[in-house]
């Protein structure tokens, strides 16, 4: 089943943006731009995220 992610999350990349750079931990962080490379479309899927985050 294909999701198209970038409908489902509310935020704005603009906002997304803001939102990372306020971020204290790393971990907080990569879930902001999890969201932030789905919403671009920069990645398409959730597999496509954890490997540039480097989670596979």
């Amino acid at each position: 089943m294909k999701v198209n992610y970038q409908e489902r999350i509310e935020a704005t990349t603009t906002e997304l943006k803001i939102i990372m750079a306020g971020q204290q931990t790393v971990t907080n962080r990569q879930k902001v731009q999890a969201l932030y490379l789905l919403k671009s479309g920069l990645s398409q899927s959730i597999t496509d995220v954890a490997e540039l985050l480097g989670g596979t």
